[in-house]
């Protein structure tokens, strides 16, 4: 790495359009307007890190990454601050030089050192003991301590699909159709709700409710918004695009539901009845839906849907006596991590849990170890979606006492799988 340096930049956003041209040259595509409001209304000075390499002709911007100050539900209803580590660009003439790996280390560095109080200038936003990312290549975070802590389904569901038949209907439920604008303010509160329900959703405001709407990158369709409602208010909703087609003169309709809430089966059962009994479409496409859904169990015809495993969320433990202290745990739990983590040494080591359903705490010790781990299997853990035992089988996670893993793993565990729906 020889040449290169990382620095944050404190720029304000009347300069976020050198970022911006980084992002196109890296990425090789030209992004929309909408994408680029919303990422210069989400960057936070202070959060964005640049690589400059000198090349001998003087110092080039040749690599970025950007950090957004997110909030996380994590196991137990806790909601956590959580550094998101996004728009993380190289130029391709400067790729294999370390410009990456730099970036990255000091991104970890840095919330480490504003979190225990030892950076040098702690004023910006940070100090998070989790950072979360989604990955544009699967296995590139691997190496630097990120586990895949959430998955998701996608499906294309044929028009006409029967759903198996149910209970009597609630009677008192309705549809509401409206354009995103109209109906943003109560899908949102009921969102909001439901954040702390599910390990991995994110909490989202201002800005990041834009990332979060078709419009982002409908390229075109048309954004719309239904609601499941009483005399109570919102109690399911859905954001979907309808892309226009037609076939020997009748329609044929693509509907993609983008992101589908509910607070209860009735609601999420009307919800996706309303998107398969519409009669203009010749299927529905659901884009990421979680992995224990109900859809599934009440489609009569699993097969021809093809449901369709997809990666979501990476997740870093950056500190871990306050990240596995901060959660809750499904069982009591007295267990002894040994960790190896040499991208940040501080985790190094072996970390006493004592936890359970309303509280815990985690601290160094020099007890002997349960179970040993790298940074990257207890960020795949963290959540609860992937278990303990499903990686002790698999020789990532090695149990130094009989036992251990199958116990330590329903502590860890969540009833219901984490979920993260919209990405940033």
């Amino acid at each position: 790495m020889n040449g290169v340096g990382v620095r944050p930049w404190r720029a304000d956003r009347d300069e976020f359009a050198e970022l911006f041209r980084l992002n196109r040259l890296a990425f090789g595509n030209d992004f929309s307007p909408a994408i680029r409001r919303i990422g210069e209304s989400l960057f936070e000075p202070g959060r964005a890190l640049l690589a400059e390499v000198d090349d001998g002709a003087g110092k080039v911007l040749a690599g970025k990454v950007e950090a957004y100050s997110l909030e996380m539900a994590v196991p137990g209803r806790t909601v956590l601050p959580t550094a998101g580590l996004t728009w993380v660009a190289v130029l391709p003439t400067h790729r294999g030089r370390g410009l990456f790996t730099a970036l990255v280390q000091r991104h970890l560095a840095d919330l480490h050192e504003r979190g225990d109080g030892t950076a040098a200038d702690a004023s910006p936003p940070g100090g998070e003991a989790l950072s979360i990312l989604y990955a544009s290549r699967a296995g590139g975070y691997h190496r630097f301590g990120y586990g895949l802590a959430t998955r998701h389904l996608r499906m294309t569901i044929p028009a006409g699909a029967c759903l198996h038949p149910e209970a009597e209907r609630d009677p008192a439920l309705s549809l509401l159709l409206g354009t995103y604008a109209e109906l943003n303010e109560p899908a949102e509160q009921l969102y909001a709700r439901l954040v702390p329900e599910r390990p991995g959703m994110l909490a989202r405001r201002g800005s990041l409710r834009e990332l979060a709407t078709p419009e982002t990158g409908s390229g075109g369709a048309e954004a719309r918004c239904i609601l499941v409602t009483d005399d109570r208010g919102p109690r399911a909703f859905a954001r979907f695009l309808v892309q226009s087609g037609w076939s020997n003169g009748s329609p044929r309709n693509t509907i993609t539901v983008i992101e589908a809430h509910s607070v209860d089966a009735a609601a999420a059962r009307m919800l996706w009845r309303f998107f398969l009994e519409h009669d203009t479409s010749a299927a529905v496409h659901a884009a990421n839906i979680a992995v224990d859904d109900p859809l599934l169990h009440w489609l009569a015809d699993t097969r021809r849907p093809q449901p369709t495993l997809v990666d979501g969320l990476y997740l870093r433990v950056v500190d871990i006596g306050r990240a596995l202290a901060a959660r809750r745990y499904f069982a009591d739990v007295d267990l002894v991590l040994e960790v190896s983590d040499p991208v940040c040494p501080w985790n190094t080591g072996r970390w006493r849990l004592l936890g359970g359903p309303d509280g815990a705490s985690c601290d160094r010790t020099g007890k002997p170890a349960d179970l040993r781990l790298s940074a990257a299997e207890l960020g795949a853990i963290y959540l609860g979606g992937t278990t303990i035992d499903d990686l002790a089988r698999a020789g990532r996670i090695r149990e130094q006492r009989p036992g251990r893993a199958k116990s330590a793993s329903g502590a860890f565990g969540s009833p219901v799988a984490p979920w993260s729906a919209f990405s940033f």
